[in-house]
């Protein structure tokens, strides 16, 4: 299995075209772990609303913006994949 764990924070403009290219993939075994850096923005909500009815999809809210390195290591830890990926959450990838 893939873990991919994309940080956000304050990402609501740029996440939601993320996810979807994320689920709508062809590869069919991977979680998504999303780290969360304290958004104020309602990105977070937005999430919740739109794309946590997938299993596949889980949620990490840190109560403050722990920088890049640290969300990145929040999330690997709480990783079941034997792989990892660590996106920004601006990226789109191909179905392929």
């Amino acid at each position: 299995m893939v873990s991919v764990i994309i940080r956000n924070y304050n990402g609501k403009e740029i996440i939601e075209n993320c996810l979807e290219s994320i689920l709508n993939t062809n590869y069919p075994n991977y979680e998504i772990i999303i780290v969360d850096n304290g958004s104020t923005d309602d990105s977070l909500d937005l999430v919740i609303r739109r794309f946590c009815s997938s299993n596949r999809i889980r949620i990490v809210r840190n109560e403050r913006n722990v920088g890049i390195a640290m969300a990145n290591n929040i999330g690997a830890k709480v990783a079941k994949g034997d792989y990892l990926v660590f996106l920004d959450n601006d990226i789109e990838v191909d179905p392929e």
